[in-house]
């Protein structure tokens, strides 16, 4: 019997139940929703903060102006290397000229509002981590009161064991489409890996 398979799956378990234990259930959960929370409200208030900013403030003009700028700039460089006869140079030039410039500040006002929204988006993630980590000092104190904490930790010992059974499970499903025959054998002469293995909720799901 091959327990080097074996070994493997115990500690991840081991880890992963150490982990949840050591966290609570309520650490947990809190922490997952600080990530959603965070993520759903900087998406939601983005669009308006950015308005506020766009409307109401100088830096989006600024913004527009240097980002204009640059690509001016880039368009009159190409001008001063380019090597064809001066005739069809003006030709040209005179033909884009108007265009060029409604182009480039279409563009440099599109480029400034990405900008300005990916700004806000970061910045309003930022913000609101920072007051859920301050909450996660409330549901911390909750969770330390004498029977809340005997239940705090059973509820992460069960996640800890459903995450791990979680990882363990698909990296299985990966290996049983992996065909190297020294981890398959591995597995198949073990003990606990070879119940998982023939047995991956995973795979049952879609097969």
């Amino acid at each position: 019997m091959n327990i080097i398979a074996d070994i493997i799956v115990i500690l991840i378990l081991a880890i992963c139940i150490f982990f949840g234990v050591k966290r609570g259930l309520t650490g947990v959960i809190v922490k997952l929703l600080s990530i959603v929370i965070s993520l759903v409200l900087s998406l939601i208030l983005f669009k308006p903060v950015s308005a506020i900013i766009i409307n109401h403030t100088d830096i989006y003009n600024n913004l527009t102006s240097t980002i204009e700028n640059s690509l001016n700039s880039k368009d009159e460089n190409a001008e001063e290397t380019s090597t064809e006869p001066s005739i069809i140079l003006d030709s040209i030039n005179e033909q884009v000229e108007t265009v060029k410039e409604n182009t480039n500040n279409v563009i440099a006002k599109s480029i400034a509002e990405v900008i300005i929204n990916l700004i806000v988006i970061v910045v309003l993630f930022i913000i609101i981590n920072i007051i859920m980590f301050f909450l996660k000092f409330i549901f911390g104190a909750i969770a330390s009161l004498p029977i809340i904490k005997q239940l705090d930790k059973l509820g992460g010992f069960i996640y800890g064991l459903i995450e791990g059974l979680l990882i363990i499970y698909i990296v299985l499903a990966i290996l049983s489409f992996v065909h190297v025959q020294e981890l398959q054998l591995a597995i198949k002469t073990s003990y606990i890996a070879s119940i998982l293995y023939n047995n991956n909720l995973l795979l049952m799901l879609f097969f």
